[in-house]
């Protein structure tokens, strides 16, 4: 055997051991993609591409490089069945560009540094601190005195919501804790030891947020901030609830409901922070699919929840437009890739994502405790934050008109919702 088979053998036997979970194998190859970047291996002594830096050195990929420059393309039978192969693989597993999202996601706004050069750099404009990818929840709200303030939390019972409740309970804030369940949101605020009150909100079931909103408006005190902190990820098969995808209907119609019939109840000077995601550049290419909201037609789940996602910043840009000169804000953010119950739905979520950069718990709710409590922030609105920071977001996340039309639709969906 040649150096050159030698060497192929070699790296596609590392590749299918990264990767083994996504692969689909087929007699005269291998096309698998996962989320550290994408793996094809086409008769491996021929045509291989391997772009896992974890697993080719820089030489060895630029090898495979100029090797597939010269290879021959594919056409006919191998072309179509690599199609068919490739849109199986995109189906199950997490596309590529998420992480090149994520990456992108963490370079800076220019409102916020005053440079457009994709670096990481200060906000100091804005006087916050220098926080970053591994500042915790208790490190960036370390001296600040919650005491008197009142936050309302979903997700209140596992992950980053159960963290941030922690947090806000420990820097003297009430926290409302909402949770699909009343029993889940009281055991969740006992194990804290916090100040706080729980509700229940069922985010896919609009007579649950409802009468979620209503307890918030009748609360005794102002609510300091809203954190839309819970969602779902990634569902294996199309799920449709009420006519929609049921992660549109969780991660954006649900808390829409919920933020709009709940305005009433936030403070002079309250915020509303949206947790979204980098992956909110895996959505159509259109942006918002509006004839195909239930998801049932080319259903992939990354590109639902993508789509969910840049609802999320949508809602939120044109939220904080809406709130315009009232002394309150709306922001959304990208919090990291955590490992919590969001990935349950991905069948083998260390080996998805285990390659990755990942943040703990405390690192990945630090973003929304910047957002919601920082002072520096306190008239900084219509933004996406990551890693504690101002970030910039897919074109799309930008796009008014998208943004308008989608309120409206949203409100026709919540109107049609008992």
């Amino acid at each position: 055997m040649g150096d050159r088979k030698r060497w192929a053998a070699r790296e596609t036997s590392a590749a299918q051991r990264l990767v083994s979970p996504l692969a689909q194998v087929h007699e005269h190859g291998v096309r698998m993609e996962n989320t550290i970047g994408l793996v094809m291996v086409r008769h491996a002594c021929r045509d291989l591409l391997i772009l896992c830096p974890p697993v080719a050195s820089r030489h060895h990929r630029r090898q495979v490089g100029k090797h597939r420059a010269q290879s021959k393309p594919r056409t006919g039978v191998e072309a179509t069945r690599d199609a068919d192969v490739t849109e199986e693989v995109q189906r199950r597993s997490v596309p590529a560009a998420f992480v090149r999202g994520l990456d992108e996601g963490r370079r800076r706004d220019p409102a916020c540094t005053g440079r457009n050069d994709g670096m990481r750099v200060s906000c100091s404009r804005m006087g916050l601190p220098e926080f970053g990818f591994e500042s915790t929840a208790e490190e960036v709200t370390d001296g600040l005195d919650l005491a008197g303030k009142t936050f309302f939390v979903t997700g209140c019972n596992s992950g980053l919501g159960l963290e941030t409740m922690r947090v806000l309970g420990l820097r003297g804030a009430h926290v409302i804790g909402a949770a699909r369940t009343q029993d889940k949101a009281a055991a969740a605020i006992a194990s804290t030891g916090v100040s706080g009150t729980a509700v229940e909100c069922e985010l896919s079931e609009a007579s649950s947020v409802r009468a979620c909103a209503a307890t918030l408006r009748a609360f005794d005190r102002p609510i300091d901030g809203l954190i839309c902190n819970a969602g779902i990820m990634a569902l294996p098969e199309a799920r449709t609830t009420h006519g929609l995808d049921l992660q549109f209907l969780t991660n954006h119609i649900g808390h829409f409901i919920l933020v709009t019939e709940a305005l009433d109840a936030l403070a002079e000077n309250g915020r509303v922070v949206v947790l979204s995601s980098g992956a909110h550049r895996m959505a159509p290419e259109v942006g918002i699919d509006f004839d195909n909201l239930s998801g049932e037609r080319d259903y992939t789940p990354w590109k639902m929840y993508g789509q969910s996602k840049l609802a999320n910043i949508l809602f939120t840009s044109h939220l904080a437009g809406r709130l315009a000169d009232s002394g309150r804000t709306a922001n959304a953010l990208h919090p990291g890739v955590i490992l919590t119950n969001l990935v349950r739905h991905i069948e083998d979520p260390q080996a998805m994502l285990g390659t990755m950069k990942l943040k703990t718990i405390p690192q990945g709710a630090a973003t929304q405790c910047v957002v919601a409590t920082r002072p520096e922030l306190s008239d900084v609105s219509g933004k996406y934050f990551s890693d504690c920071k101002v970030a910039k977001t897919h074109p799309l996340a930008a796009d008014t008109e998208l943004a308008e039309k989608l309120w409206v639709r949203s409100e026709e969906i919540a109107a049609s919702l008992s």
